[in-house]
C-alpha cells in the first residue's frame, strides 16, 4: 500500500510540474452558467494517461479537463490576468 501511494504521489507531482492549467473556465451544467473550475487532483488511469480533476468554484462538483474542455466549451485562465 505505501509503494502505491508513493507511486501514485509521484505521479501527481510529476503532473504539477509540467505546468498544468490551475483554473478553467467553463459551462457547469449544475450550476447552469460559465463558472471558474479549479485543478483538484490527477486520477491514475492503468489503460491510458492519468485525467485531470477540476472543481467548479460554484457547486464543488468535479469534471475531466477534457470533458471542460471539449464539452463545455472551457478555456484556460492564465495567471495574473
Amino acid at each position: 500500500m505505501t509503494d502505491e501511494k508513493g507511486s501514485l504521489e509521484q505521479r501527481t507531482q510529476n503532473a504539477n510540474a509540467q505546468k498544468l492549467p490551475e483554473k478553467l473556465s467553463a459551462y457547469c451544467e449544475i450550476c447552469k452558467e460559465e463558472r471558474i473550475f479549479n485543478y483538484f487532483s490527477t486520477q491514475h488511469n492503468p489503460f491510458g494517461k492519468d485525467i485531470l480533476m477540476y472543481n467548479c468554484r460554484g457547486c464543488k462538483g468535479t469534471r475531466a479537463y477534457e470533458t471542460l474542455m471539449n464539452k463545455f466549451n472551457g478555456r484556460v485562465i492564465e495567471e495574473g490576468k
